[in-house]
């Protein structure tokens, strides 16, 4: 169907066929969500100071000591 679709000139018909593969498309794939919330687990000691995670993948770890 693509491909009729990309072939046809008569543009009414043309974008009936888009109308139906963007339908078919809708019809087989779920919504998609996109998420970029990082986890970042970590076990960490008491001992050490100043670790906070970062969402977007920059924690800055030399501000991350073992403290006593």
């Amino acid at each position: 169907m693509v491909t009729a679709a990309a072939h046809e000139t008569d543009q009414s018909k043309r974008a009936e066929l888009y109308t139906k593969i963007n339908e078919a498309y809708l019809a087989s794939s779920p919504a998609l969500v996109t998420s970029f919330q990082r986890t970042d687990a970590k076990a960490v000691r008491n001992e050490v100071k100043g670790y906070i995670g970062h969402s977007t993948w920059l924690t800055r770890w030399d501000t991350v000591n073992k403290g006593n």
